[in-house]
């Protein structure tokens, strides 16, 4: 009986393996096909760069706000905020981060440090220029600003963060959370390298789709980074002194909405202020009602820039 059971764990063990083996080859072909219609289907410069990712410039004034996309985004996602506060006295500049809205491939060679070191970069030449500076980033580019600004590495005269990114929402994910299903994809795959985006564009306008092209799939090695860079700030509240405008989507569907309230109350600075938009998606800048959520920021700014 035993030597009949052992039989039948082996036999259901070798077809498990096999199953897993035909899902993660049919899923490399399957992604392999659809970014191959990616491509067809989008342009891109004579550097690689997806037509319409370009860094964004305009305005002139004393005080200068620099603009740091999300994850798998580009400066277009400020397409429409960098006019209205260019026209409301601000020099403004949207980066586009290393690696960003170039292919798969290239993708993957995007790190933790040489986004910091670009980012601080940008920030100091603003510094040089400009009397006052103020660092405005969106969900991934949130952690990434509250660790450069908690470990003193830029010192921004406002730290404005949108719908920043402290963990990703669970709404979307049966039983585990996405980190564990993503990592448990990553060990249990041979041939599978990457995965359809989990974090697709949350903006309830959906016009502004057409005109926004974003990457279909994310490497495994990406998430890793994302999910490092999260654990790298998380004790980080405290070391943030400077003044802090938080504005969140109250029915986020990419971040954790839980873990940006408990990291706002844990800010140190005594002059911080979380805005509630009830209206929007995720992308915000780029949602509906985003000229008045420019207009109620531009407000909170200005007045955070006279107290400091």
């Amino acid at each position: 009986m035993k030597k009949l059971n052992f039989r039948k764990l082996l036999k259901f063990i070798l077809c498990l393996i096999t199953l897993t083996l035909f899902a993660d080859l049919s899923y490399s072909i399957y992604v392999r096909f659809k970014l191959k219609r990616f491509e067809n289907h989008v342009e891109r410069d004579s550097d690689g760069y997806l037509l319409g990712s370009a860094p964004i410039e305009a305005g002139t004034g004393e005080n200068a706000i620099l603009f740091v996309h999300g994850f798998n985004d580009s400066p277009a996602l400020w397409k429409t905020w960098v006019p209205f506060f260019a026209k409301n006295g601000f020099y403004c500049k949207a980066i586009r981060l290393p690696n960003t809205s170039l292919s798969l491939l290239e993708k993957k060679d995007a790190t933790i440090d040489n986004r910091m070191d670009y980012i601080k970069a940008e920030f100091d030449n603003l510094k040089k220029d400009y009397n006052k500076v103020v660092l405005c980033s969106h969900s991934m580019s949130g952690a990434y600003s509250i660790a450069l600004t908690g470990s003193g590495q830029v010192q921004p005269d406002v730290l404005v963060m949108i719908a920043p990114m402290f963990g990703i929402s669970s709404k979307k994910s049966p039983i585990l959370s996405p980190e564990q299903w993503l990592k448990i994809g990553a060990k249990i795959t041979i041939f599978t390298d990457s995965v359809k985006n989990i974090m697709t564009m949350d903006v309830h306008d959906k016009s502004v789709i057409p005109d926004y092209p974003t990457h279909p799939f994310i490497p495994f090695s990406l998430y890793d980074t994302l999910f490092n860079l999260i654990d790298m700030c998380a004790d980080s509240a405290k070391d943030i002194k400077v003044p802090t405008i938080f504005m969140v989507v109250e029915q986020d569907t990419v971040v954790d909405v839980d873990s940006q309230k408990i990291f706002f109350d844990d800010i140190a600075s005594t002059n911080k202020v979380m805005l509630v938009d009830k209206n929007s998606g995720h992308v915000i800048p780029r949602d509906f009602d985003n000229q008045v959520q420019a207009t109620i920021l531009l407000e909170n700014i200005n007045k955070f820039l006279k107290i400091n």
